[in-house]
């Protein structure tokens, strides 16, 4: 909605040798006249790309090096004239040893075009209802209804009786439901949980060692039907490995404990009174842990913990220690830590006594990559965020917080020298200064606070008090300060009527106003966050308060929130940002430029792009990565084409993205790695230049005519080859390796149509792993729901057959390679590694079937012999003539007589991609 990006370039004098900040990107100016940059030579870490207006990104971050670095470039100036520059800079040691926060650690799955989260289940999944209404199957009921004794009815007779709980007619009661639910939970699955709205319920709902079926098929927990949120009654404390798991839809009346587990996901949640402890226990950090469009409010202590209140009494609204990818997003959080008439002198007669101790969100030093975006805090009895580590910190809403915000950047290890974050701070507002006094406060009013090499972007800091309130100055004591003083790698934070009573001698102290050039101070005033709280509630004066409750009741309905910190933020960004123009309707080509104000890296960080907001902003939105190293994770983006640029690289961990338009790549190839819940959706890719597809976990899914040169590795997650009506076609610089047991790689669709691989020379490689190898067939991703409603065809062509048996370590195995509803054609080659000289190997094409299968003996049965057998005719359509169709259009015919060569340990073994 803005274009504030500043001139922080660095001029380079060719012959000398510039310092570098570790870890962070630096923009290179190459001085006037330049036309075009060609990179010669790049460093040996980081990345080095050319920007638009020809400078140079030298990107740093994700390397830990300093020293000097070398590189070469060409520069082609208007008249004609080249010049060959080689460069060496001085990489300064890392001033915070963690770099930045990346959000490669994030878990966030698919998200649809309102924000809910897309929850998919997998192969082992059943759905359990369960209500406390006097309806819901009690135990009593199953019994009289199967003529059992009351002791049958047992989780077990359950498990076996797939019908009770599956749908909402079918629901359990609670004691039932509760059983079930433990003994599903005892192994890996995409359970589904779900209680009835309306009701209180009191049990453990993630029981000890759960675990989903995987990061995109998670155990799930909801609700279902109409009425207020389901209500826990009880404390969720969880202290075993869980780990993929969503939470949705519920409302907790006492404290959520999480201790030790990966991949937890809580959406649209309220906590009342109570809060949220997530923490790693014994030095085990959790990982992937993301609270997002959720509402904490009142967390408060009943009684103190000695006869006065006192900061051992310290309580969070939400504390986070030892997580590795933490994400907080949408989050509602509201007075924490304090009661309305507490004594300032802590008397324990009165409610709990503010402490510098309590705050809404504090995010403990061990912690790492953090994001807090979207949030709104308010009346915290201290900081409304405490972000010990550092990290990322974009559109928050702080209001009226003892301080707002504390971005420490982790413990000093040596002089200057600390062990968490580069921080940034984008695009927040704080609004009306906390001044709730005690005789022990150590922060009132305070603003935006954070350690020294912070960004501070595009920050609003405004109305420490309601300028529509003369009396409200009267009881704002302590104006901590708007920003602090340490120096900020770059701050244009706006500061206005950020002015208190000083707390040590009552004069009345203010805050220069900084940034409000042609401010229209009239309309400044009228900007307050009281009469954006008035418009809302269509009152003529409204409070504080009213917002705070109003937000409460938007979260745990599954409806859309009406109000969002976007919401305020536009409000103030109107009269207090002069370049904010509201979001971009009309679809651009996006081009991702790395900003030395901050990672360089992230996806999901607006400046890195040239619109300064995010691709799929507007609907057709194309991007450009420009040869540059991105990070996609924690969104979800639909777009038209994308180009990777030369040497181009995305590493998807989370969220999804699909391209529905062209993917071009440069000369020197690019690579997408795939991991985590991460997906990437391409239709097809038809260029010169390499792609390299490595598939580690989360999800590829080619929906096009994939006949470009690429290079696919699949060693986990899932790899959908071909959707309906898509083709991967592999020429001979082509191939798809499979490598170990656990990869998901084939076909899937819903609507009946063809999906083909189809090999024009190029390579099929299988490596095992001890479990031997993962086959290429139809497979459910989960994505279509339903079983795959797909035409699956292979021709195997002149292909190349590479199969290692290393893995296997001498072990008898039987397993399928190939399957589709019709296979025809061979392979020119076989070549297998691996296979001892007394051991002997089968690979049957069996055109019946349409399946090719590898049996291998044992070590001591065998004679290092090889053979293939043949079964029915390689050209036979046994299934569709569709498919037929599609696999013989403009191909020759085969015959059994065109035996493939078979190579036994080849002497290359770079020719497998494990080995490479």
């Amino acid at each position: 909605g803005g274009s504030n990006r500043p001139d922080t370039e660095t001029a380079v004098d060719a012959g000398s040798t510039d310092t570098v900040m570790g870890g962070r990107v630096t923009t290179f100016a190459l001085g006037d006249n330049v036309v075009s940059v060609d990179i010669l030579d790049k460093p040996d870490i980081g990345n080095l790309t050319v920007n638009p207006d020809n400078t140079l990104a030298l990107v740093l971050t994700g390397t830990t090096d300093d020293g000097p670095l070398s590189f070469s470039y060409n520069v082609t100036f208007a008249d004609g004239s080249t010049q060959s520059v080689a460069k060496t800079v001085d990489v300064q040691p890392l001033n915070y040893q963690s770099g930045w926060s990346t959000g490669e650690n994030i878990y966030m799955l698919e998200t649809d075009e309102h924000g809910g989260l897309v929850i998919e289940h997998g192969d082992v999944h059943r759905t359990v209802h369960v209500s406390n209404d006097a309806t819901a199957l009690s135990r009593e009921d199953l019994a009289k209804l199967h003529k059992v004794g009351k002791d049958e009815v047992t989780a077990e007779w359950l498990m076996s009786r797939e019908e009770y709980g599956s749908t909402p007619d079918l629901a359990l009661n609670e004691e039932l439901g509760a059983e079930l639910w433990n003994a599903l939970t005892d192994a890996p699955g995409s359970h589904w949980l779900l209680l009835e709205k309306g009701h209180d319920y009191n049990f453990p709902i993630i029981p000890r060692d759960a675990a989903g079926e995987s990061e995109l098929h998670p155990l799930y927990i909801g609700s279902y039907g109409e009425g207020s949120a389901p209500r826990l009654m009880n404390e969720v404390s969880q202290g075993r490995a869980d780990q993929n798991i969503v939470v949705e839809g519920l409302e907790f009346q006492e404290r959520f404990f999480f201790s030790n587990g990966d991949n937890l996901l809580l959406n649209d949640l309220a906590f009342d009174g109570h809060g949220v402890v997530i923490q790693g226990t014994s030095g085990q950090d959790l990982e992937g842990i993301t609270l997002r469009n959720s509402t904490i409010y009142d967390t408060v202590k009943d009684a103190p913990s000695g006869s006065t209140w006192g900061d051992s009494d310290r309580i969070q609204g939400f504390f986070g220690s030892d997580i590795n990818g933490l994400l907080i997003e949408g989050v509602h959080i509201d007075h924490t830590g304090w009661e309305e008439g507490y004594s300032p002198d802590w008397d324990a007669s009165y409610g709990q006594t503010p402490s510098k101790m309590s705050q809404n969100v504090y995010l403990q030093y061990d912690n790492s990559d953090v994001t807090f975006r979207d949030n709104i805090s308010m009346r915290a009895a201290s900081f409304g965020v405490q972000v010990r580590p550092g990290g990322f910190i974009e559109d928050n809403v702080f209001i009226d917080n003892n301080a707002a915000t504390n971005a420490v950047g982790g413990n000093e290890v040596s002089d200057g020298v600390k062990d968490g974050h580069f921080s940034m701070l984008s695009g927040n507002l704080v609004t009306s200064g906390g001044a709730k006094e005690t005789t022990q406060n150590a922060a009132l009013t305070w603003a935006l606070n954070s350690s020294p090499e912070a960004t501070r972007l595009d920050n609003i800091v405004a109305h420490l008090a309601d300028p529509n309130n003369p009396q409200e100055f009267q009881t704002k004591v302590g104006n901590g300060g708007a920003t602090s003083d340490r120096n900020a790698y770059y701050d244009n934070t706006v500061v206005y009527n950020w002015m208190a009573q000083n707390f040590r001698n009552g004069s009345l102290d203010r805050n220069l106003d900084k940034n409000v050039d042609n401010l229209d101070t009239q309309l400044a005033d009228q900007t307050t966050i009281q009469n954006f709280t008035a418009a809302l509630l269509g009152q003529s004066t409204a409070t504080i308060d009213d917002l705070g409750q109003y937000l409460r009741g938007q979260v745990a309905d599954g409806e859309i929130d009406d109000v969002t910190a976007d919401d305020i933020l536009a409000y103030f960004r109107e009269t207090f940002d002069p370049n904010w123009s509201g979001e971009r309707s009309a679809a651009e080509t996006l081009r991702f430029i790395p900003s030395d104000l901050g990672d360089g890296v992230r996806w999901d960080n607006r400046v890195n792009w040239s619109t300064e907001d995010l691709p799929g902003t507007a609907a057709g939105d194309s991007i450009d990565l420009g040869g540059n190293w991105v990070v996609f994770a924690s969104v979800t983006a639909d777009l038209q084409d994308f180009a990777f640029g030369s040497d181009g690289r995305l590493n998807v961990t989370s969220g999804k993205l699909e391209i529905s338009g062209e993917t071009t790549v440069g000369a020197d190839g690019a690579e997408v790695d795939i991991s985590g819940a991460g997906q990437f959706w391409m239709n097809g890719y038809t260029g010169a230049a390499e792609l390299d597809i490595d598939v580690n976990g989360g999800r590829f899914a080619n929906t096009g005519e994939l006949t470009g040169q690429v290079d696919l590795s699949a060693t986990g997650g899932q790899t959908i080859l071909a959707t309906s009506g898509a083709n991967l076609s592999l020429d001979d610089d082509s191939r798809v390796s499979v490598v170990g047991s656990d990869a998901k790689v084939g076909f899937d669709g819903d609507d009946g149509a063809v999906a083909t691989l189809q090999l024009e020379g190029g390579r099929l490689d299988f490596v095992a792993d001890e479990n031997g190898f993962s086959e290429i067939g139809e497979f459910r991703s989960g994505h279509f729901d339903d079983e795959p409603n797909v035409l699956s065809g292979i021709d195997m062509g002149d292909g190349v057959l590479g199969i290692d048996i290393t893995g296997l370590n001498g072990a008898e195995l039987r397993d399928t390679l190939l399957g589709a509803d019709e296979i025809l054609g061979n392979f020119s080659t076989i070549e297998l590694i691996g296979l001892a000289d007394n051991q002997d190997a089968t690979i049957t094409f069996d055109y019946e079937e349409d399946e090719v299968s590898f049996y291998v003996t044992k070590v001591g049965d065998g004679e290092g012999k090889v053979q293939t057998e043949f079964l029915g005719d390689m050209m036979d359509a046994d299934e569709s003539a569709a498919i037929w169709d599609v696999l013989t259009e403009g191909q020759g015919t085969y015959s059994d007589t065109d035996l493939p060569d078979i190579e036994i340990n080849p002497e290359d073994p770079n020719l497998f991609s494990a080995a490479a």
